[in-house]
């Protein structure tokens, strides 16, 4: 089930390491490489969002929602950590404290500096580009496509056990889901 507060802390970690605002579009697709690694890593995700295909590459759909200001988050949130989106570009909402990342696990932090290590660096066009050409992503000229696990699974090489990861991930998600009803 999706976690808006980790997304939120994530967001403000790599928005910090940026030292300023950020194209919005660089920070989405940070945060699906922060999905997609550590599914490749550890077989499931960190923040359990809509994975979806659009025009410009993959993308967490409900975290999408957020940061366009569709969604109003919980004190917790997005709005706590990232500012609205001006001109294309997103910043920190508040003065950034390490301390202050309290849903972030090592594990987590460690995937983060993994994947500023290797496309921080990048700008948003490049970036896009580079999610291009993750297997699991398909042009859906215009519209968005869901992405399902098991695509995800299929393109990081989990082979014949990606239908069965892809099945317990699902369910861990109706559970965890059931059980906040």
């Amino acid at each position: 089930m999706f976690e808006i507060e980790i997304a939120g802390q994530i967001a403000a970690w790599f928005l910090h390491k940026e030292r300023g605002p950020m194209p919005h579009l660089k920070l989405m697709k940070l945060l699906y490489i922060v999905e997609r690694t550590s599914i490749q890593k550890n077989g499931y995700p960190i923040l359990g969002d809509k994975l979806f295909s659009m025009d410009h590459g993959p993308v967490l759909s409900i975290t999408l929602n957020y940061m366009k200001g569709e969604f109003v988050s919980p004190d917790n949130g997005w709005d706590k950590w990232v500012s609205p989106v001006q001109d294309h570009e997103v910043s920190l909402a508040r003065e950034y404290n390490p301390k202050d990342l309290d849903f972030l696990s090592e594990a987590t932090l460690e995937i983060l500096a993994e994947v500023w290590d290797n496309f921080g660096y990048m700008d948003q066009w490049e970036i896009r580009d580079h999610t291009h050409g993750f297997p699991e992503w398909q042009d859906p000229s215009g519209s968005s496509q869901k992405i399902t696990y098991k695509e995800l699974l299929d393109a990081l090489g989990y082979g014949e056990r990606s239908a069965e990861i892809a099945e317990e991930l699902e369910a861990q998600q109706q559970v965890r889901k059931a059980l906040l009803i």
